[in-house]
Parts: structure tokens; sequence; C-alpha cells
């Protein structure tokens, strides 16, 4: 196994960048742009959120009701 296998089967996510050496930021660009090209190529499309509905005052003389 060479170190490039070993960096690439190790976990980061418990460092900081700036505990981190040449080759671990290097390991972790390569990871976030394969990251990119994925989402990239799914050409996922988010659907746009649909508007709140309008509520209206509730007012019973307006609907033929009494007063008293």
């Amino acid at each position: 196994m060479t170190i490039q296998d070993d960096i690439r089967q190790r976990d980061l996510s418990g460092k900081t960048v700036r505990e981190m050496d040449e080759q671990e930021k290097l390991e972790i660009k390569r990871r976030f742009d394969e990251f990119v090209e994925l989402v990239k190529t799914r050409k996922v499309q988010v659907d746009a959120p649909t508007p709140p509905r309008q509520v209206a005052k509730w007012n019973p003389l307006a609907q033929g009701g009494r007063r008293s």
C-alpha cells in the first residue's frame, strides 16, 4: 500500500486545516473537487419554494354576522 492510497482512506474530519500537513490539505482539496464534479454532473434542479398563502383578517360583519 502506498502513502497516497493510505491518505485517501484516512479520516480527516477531526482535524482543523491548521493541524493538517501539506499532503492532507491536498487530499481535502481533491475530495472537495470530486464532490463539486459529482454535483455538477447530476444536474439537480431545485424547485422554487411555494409562496406562503395570504391570510385575510377575519371580519364577522363582512360574513353577514350581526352586531349585538
